[in-house]
């Protein structure tokens, strides 16, 4: 009897253990994941997007990346795509009810591609699902197999620039954007992205002249102004970028931004008080400023220092502003350093 019971207690042991195991298996077992992207379509997530986009795939990194964005110098700010791949989450599961309806369509066109690659309803399904994905590398190669079987169609070939913009591809898009003016040299929206291009690459001279034709074709549009104002300063045209920026904001005169680059253009030019002129009255407008009242205290600094005639009377000005600013924000160890040497020069005969 006392076998029996051994016995039977140690049945019941091996039961409990293999419940338990399995138990344990089932609670860590992971969910189903979504469909993940690649590592370069992650970086090109950020991208900014017309239509209606979702954010629900986001790729995971899979090792050796490369660097993204790339460099571009003067870039204006509306193309440029922030890189967002160390800030979100490395997985984001697919919403049911958005994704998996798009992943089908896509999954559907790539089976008629594989079958007939050249099949114009499916290619214009396949771009349509990834740009709504966001699954931009893809989105541009989709679009240049679409461009390699209508070559003729220009509106095509200026979205497939477009989504080279959107990448960052500077080089490629200024060839795609020179094919299409040449073929429509009024298509504003397409000089106005071949000058932004140059000005990333920084050909300078290339890109004022671009951003001087979409301004003979949209000359009320205050944008090209500006960005050929940009492109004048880096040039040290002061007074030709300084004409750029008064346009602009005869244009749009509420402005902050184009009010000190004005500034800046005036400064440029060794106009400091036409300068001063442009920011007293933006901080007229706009009384806690933070960076006209700090422009406003570098002249007058400036001033103080290059002119012994007035050195007192602005070093004045200077203090004055400078407080004027830090009431407004304290945090700014720059400004408190600048008053703490004015207030020094203001002590010394």
């Amino acid at each position: 009897m006392r076998w029996i019971a051994a016995f039977t207690a140690l049945c019941g042991l091996l039961i409990a253990g293999l419940v338990w195991r399995l138990a344990t298996a089932v609670r860590h077992t992971p969910p189903t994941r979504a469909v993940r992207t690649s590592a370069p379509e992650a970086k090109a997530l950020a991208a900014p997007l017309t239509a209606p986009v979702n954010d629900a795939i986001v790729a995971e990194p899979d090792g050796a990346a490369e660097a993204w964005p790339p460099a571009a110098a003067d870039v204006p700010a509306e193309i440029l795509a922030p890189d967002l791949s160390s800030t979100r989450p490395a997985i984001q599961w697919a919403d049911e009810r958005r994704d998996q309806a798009v992943l089908r369509q896509l999954a559907a066109a790539r089976e008629v591609l594989a079958r007939e690659p050249s099949h114009p309803r499916a290619l214009a399904d396949e771009y349509a699902a990834l740009r709504t994905l966001r699954r931009w590398w893809e989105a541009a190669d989709a679009l240049a197999r679409r461009v390699a079987l209508e070559p003729e169609n220009i509106a095509l070939r200026f979205e497939y620039a477009e989504s080279l913009i959107r990448l960052q591809h500077w080089t490629s898009a200024v060839d795609v954007l020179r094919n299409v003016v040449s073929h429509d040299p009024n298509h504003a929206p397409a000089w106005h992205y071949l000058a932004a291009a140059q000005q990333a690459l920084g050909h300078l001279e290339n890109a004022r002249q671009s951003w001087t034709r979409v301004i003979e074709l949209t000359p009320a549009d205050p944008t090209a102004y500006v960005h050929r104002g940009e492109v004048l300063l880096a040039q040290r045209d002061g007074v030709a970028a300084a004409a750029d920026f008064q346009q602009a904001l005869r244009l749009d005169p509420a402005n902050a931004e184009t009010a000190l680059s004005l500034s800046l253009a005036w400064s440029a030019a060794g106009e400091p008080a036409a300068a001063e002129r442009v920011l007293l009255d933006l901080v007229a407008r706009a009384p806690r400023h933070v960076r006209a009242l700090n422009r406003l205290a570098e002249i007058a600094w400036q001033i103080a220092r290059d002119d012994p005639t007035r050195r007192a009377a602005r070093l004045e000005v200077a203090i004055a502003w400078c407080r004027r600013s830090l009431e407004v924000d304290s945090n700014q160890p720059a400004v408190q350093t600048l008053l703490e040497k004015a207030l020094l020069e203001q002590k010394q005969p």
